[in-house]
Order: C-alpha cells, then structure tokens, then sequence
C-alpha cells in the first residue's frame, strides 16, 4: 500500500517498501529472480514517482515564468 504525502492540491504516492523474500543458506536460483523482480517492481515505482514529480516542477516553473 502506498503512502500519501502534501496537499491536497499536489499528492504524492510514495510506494510501500517492498517484502523481500526470505534468503535461503544455500544459493537459490528461484530466490534470485523473486528477488530480482520485487526491486524491480519497487524502483520501477520511485521511478515513476520521480518522474510524475519532475514533470509537475518543470510544468510549475513554465507557469510561474509566464504570469511574471
């Protein structure tokens, strides 16, 4: 479950931090990719989030440029 941040106007979903799985004592090439796949899933998130975040900052300084 992801978390809200700011107002009301500008929300933020920061995504939960993943439940890695379990290591196992031996090398486990299953556990490898489930692992692989849950930081994926998990960076994919903050990427997205950064990415909404630098589109709205960049829309805001064009807005703010223009009503000057």
């Amino acid at each position: 479950m992801a978390a809200t941040t700011g107002s009301i106007s500008n929300q933020v979903q920061i995504p939960a931090v993943p439940n890695l799985p379990v290591a196992p004592t031996t090398y486990d090439q299953n556990y490898v990719g489930q692992l692989n796949n849950v930081l994926r899933l998990y960076f994919n998130q903050l990427n997205n989030v950064v990415s909404v975040n630098t589109n709205q900052i960049a829309s805001n300084a064009v807005l703010t440029w223009l009503n000057q």
